[in-house]
């Protein structure tokens, strides 16, 4: 636990290109009932079904296959440019 806490205080006070890319994440989570019934608030975005991070602590890899998942994909998710790998069970809509 105390592991965990440091590591989001740390996240907290960066404004890198990591803690962006979680950002982007939580952000998407919050807006959508089904990333938050899949991704857990009280755990780091690295432990994330379906999140792959890199040793940079950028995401890498999402896999969002056979999550039924069907929110909308903000715009943000374009930011995430060490993303080299996405998988999703059905088309997802790209906000504007």
């Amino acid at each position: 636990m105390v592991r965990r806490v440091v590591v989001l205080e740390v996240l907290a006070a960066l404004d890198g290109p990591a803690a962006r890319d979680w950002r982007v994440l939580q952000d998407w989570r919050a807006a959508c009932p089904k990333l938050r019934a899949l991704w857990d608030e009280s755990t780091l975005v690295s432990e994330w079904a379906g999140v792959d991070i890199g040793k940079d602590g950028r995401v890498v890899k999402l896999d969002l296959t056979s999550r039924d998942l069907s929110c909308v994909v903000p715009a943000e998710l374009g930011s995430l440019t060490s993303l080299t790998a996405g998988a999703y069970t059905r088309p997802l809509r790209i906000q504007a």
